[in-house]
């Protein structure tokens, strides 16, 4: 085969079944059923966290793929796009880190921080540091 046919089947290849224009799938490593799975257990066990320390909020993991298409794992949390809480929201997501709008708590005002993978920010004081924290 020479380079231009080579190049036309790749072409005809790609143009045939795009992977960039299919819905993404929740996960890299795991069937849209075993998610599903997964996302149960965890719900049945809303306290499985509950003898974790509560103070610092940890990133993680962070898949990006663009500002719509990423996935931020926070506590053992997973965090798409469309995520909703009111205890804490995610400002942006680029491909090295995640801000992130903490609500005041106690004497510490609101506040924006950003977070690398494998940082942590102390919610009593907003102080931020690498690791767990804990």
């Amino acid at each position: 085969m020479n380079s231009s046919a080579g190049f036309f089947f790749i072409f005809a290849l790609c143009a045939t079944a795009p992977c960039w224009a299919q819905e993404p799938l929740p996960s890299l490593f795991f069937t849209p059923d075993e998610v599903t799975q997964v996302e149960a257990e965890i719900a049945a066990r809303p306290n499985a966290f509950a003898g974790k320390d509560q103070t610092h909020l940890h990133l993680d993991s962070l898949l990006y793929f663009g500002p719509d298409r990423w996935s931020a794992w926070l506590q053992g949390e997973r965090w798409t796009p469309t995520t909703q809480k009111p205890s804490l929201h995610i400002v942006s997501v680029n491909p090295d880190s995640v801000t992130l709008a903490l609500p005041a708590q106690g004497s510490r005002p609101a506040q924006t921080v950003v977070l690398h993978v494998h940082q942590s920010v102390d919610l009593s004081t907003g102080k931020i540091s690498e690791g767990r924290g804990d």
